[in-house]
């Protein structure tokens, strides 16, 4: 009876003259742009279901069950056997796998060619697949003409997200040329079949549509209330979008803030992340971070990546809590398991550092490959150092220059490059090498990035490298200082005030400490205050010492009680109310600390 099915199936196949199977002898390399679309007759398909049965569930079984990777690779193995078998299901299985880097080493192209042969027999998400690579050139060139094609194809089949995706663009996002008419069309289309997000996007298009090209923020208002009083979270957090960001002249934070907290309640992890940076940021009550770790901690726990990444930074960093490398590579692989680069590549550092895991190359390589596929430049540039240097893989210079290439045109370039030359100047993951940490230091000072230039600076100043004095080090502080980096200006203040490698200044330096000050760079504040107090390089200003001290008090051990009570005790008692007047001026503009990168 099977062997009566199977030579079925293979008359079937043969006579679906679409799908064509190739042979081992004679083994088919399919190029991206060259991927077939299978079509399969309705007969072909029940035959290949039948038949396919047992296989399939068994794959699924294996994929669904275990997260292990052997597990893995078992269900691929499985998968590519009923794909070679003709089941629809496999193709995508197998693409969403190639994706993901599943049992399988991640490949986007080969992604593509799979889900392209089962969004070709119409397997609808599929089909909602290949429009996503389009729009967002993955595996493929951007082509938004192509992704609206694909998408289409879905959304005729009753497919919600590809009908949101259309309103979507044709809402002129992603690079789209806008077409209302076309993005009401499809919106409506997705509100009709009970979708709360289309009813959401529908009313506030519609408010943006008047007849004079004005936005009519009362109706839009007004269409948020309505989903809102519904329970829909979006729309929640949608309105506290609306008061944060003042549209129609209404901004309220206190507001915004209550509907972001709705929103949570509501199951939303963007507003929790929402208030997680307006907490880090000052821009709530408080500033606490343990606060924010609150705020991230629920972001984290609905599943979005990133507050899980930013919440494993906070524990890897010991900022708000109480540091433990072991709940950050906790945190860290949540995020890098749903594919957020910047995780895979910090799981990269910590194993080729052994850093709170054991010490293990393989496993660095592999998470740096896994963040440098997904475009993580720093991953892209340490893969290269790995390949010239044979750490943990084979040495090949090639493959060194491939991703060595692939990072350099990325728009983060300069930084990465900082990052990597800080783990060959402080030993991490690397020997320390300070030579090799001035070349990559100054390949990005060169191009002007102020963080390079500045830690360039403190390099050489450092006195560790060799042919190289205070001298070197004045000139890339001079141009991260002029290019408005408080670092810089904090140390080219630092310089002139005692003449170290430039002559002495006072003035000058009490004028970048100011730069620097209002900036919120807490030892520029403080340094500034020092200046008022002393009367050195400005005139001496009891009340301006107060204003800066008052600030940076929190943050500077040098900022003594003794020396801040010394402050007040000579102050003329008629002129502390002003000085207190003053210091809650300057908490209101200069009080965020500063977080730029040195």
């Amino acid at each position: 009876m099977h062997f009566c099915l199977l030579v079925t199936i293979m008359a079937l196949l043969l006579s679906a003259c679409s799908l064509q199977m190739p042979s081992r002898k004679n083994k088919v390399v399919v190029q991206e742009n060259e991927a077939p679309v299978v079509f399969i007759n309705p007969q072909t398909k029940q035959a290949i279901a039948e038949a396919n049965h047992d296989l399939g569930t068994e794959a699924e079984v294996y994929y669904q069950t275990n997260s292990g990777l052997d597990s893995k690779k078992k269900a691929f193995e499985l998968f590519q056997q009923a794909a070679k078998q003709g089941d629809v299901n496999a193709y995508a299985r197998l693409g969403e796998m190639y994706l993901k880097g599943e049992g399988v080493t991640r490949d986007a192209i080969k992604a593509v060619q799979w889900y392209r042969m089962a969004a070709g027999a119409e397997l609808v998400v599929a089909q909602l697949q290949m429009g996503n690579f389009y729009r967002d050139g993955v595996g493929v060139a951007k082509d938004n003409d192509k992704a609206i094609e694909w998408y289409t194809k879905a959304a005729k089949q009753g497919e919600i997200k590809a009908m949101l995706r259309l309103g979507e663009l044709y809402r002129g996002w992603h690079g789209q040329d806008a077409n209302t008419k076309l993005a009401l069309k499809w919106y409506r289309q997705a509100a009709g079949l009970g979708s709360e997000e289309a009813q959401l996007q529908l009313g506030l298009l519609v408010a943006q549509t008047s007849s004079d090209g004005s936005t009519d923020y009362t109706q839009a208002l007004q269409t948020l209330e309505k989903l809102v009083q519904a329970g829909n979270a979006h729309a929640t957090m949608e309105l506290g979008d609306f008061y944060f960001e003042g549209r129609g002249g209404k901004q309220d934070i206190d507001l915004a803030v209550q509907y972001y907290t709705k929103a949570v309640k509501l199951g939303s992890a963007e507003a929790a992340y929402k208030l997680a940076t307006m907490n880090y940021s000052g821009i709530t009550q408080s500033v606490e971070q343990k606060q924010s770790k609150d705020w991230f901690i629920e972001a984290a726990n609905l599943g979005m990546p990133m507050a899980q990444y930013k919440l494993g930074m906070m524990y890897y960093k010991g900022q708000g809590v109480e540091a433990s490398l072991v709940t950050a590579k906790d945190w860290f692989l949540k995020a890098a398991q749903q594919h957020l680069p910047e995780a895979q590549a910090v799981l990269g550092d910590m194993y080729h550092a052994g850093k709170g895991v054991p010490r293990y190359l393989p496993r660095a390589i592999y998470w740096y490959e896994q963040a440098a596929t997904l475009g993580n430049t720093y991953a892209q540039y340490m893969l290269s150092v790995m390949y010239q240097k044979g750490r943990g893989v084979t040495a090949d210079l090639p493959k060194s220059v491939d991703w060595y290439k692939a990072a350099q045109d990325h728009a983060d370039s300069l930084a990465a490059q900082t990052q990597v030359a800080k783990n060959f100047e402080f030993g991490y993951g690397f020997d320390q090498d300070l030579d090799e940490a001035y070349r990559w230091y100054r390949r990005a000072a060169v191009d002007g990035y102020a963080p390079a230039q500045t830690a360039l600076g403190d390099l050489i100043i450092s006195g560790r490298l060799a042919e190289m004095d205070a001298e070197d080090a004045i000139e890339w502080y001079s141009a991260a200082a002029h290019a408005g980096h408080p670092y810089g200006e904090y140390n080219l203040g630092l310089a002139l005030l005692v003449g170290h490698g430039i002559e002495a200044d006072p003035r000058a330096a009490a004028r970048w400490f100011k730069k620097a000050a209002h900036q919120g760079f807490r030892p520029a504040q403080f340094q500034l205050g020092k200046l008022y107090f002393d009367g050195h390089g400005v005139k001496r200003n009891d009340i301006k010492a107060y204003g800066w001290w008052s600030i940076s008090i929190q943050d500077n051990n040098e900022l003594t009680p003794e020396l801040l009570s010394k402050l007040v005790d000579r102050m003329d008692p008629n002129y502390r109310d002003r000085a207190v007047q003053l210091a809650e001026r300057y908490k209101q503009r200069y009080g965020m600390p500063d977080r730029t990168p040195k």
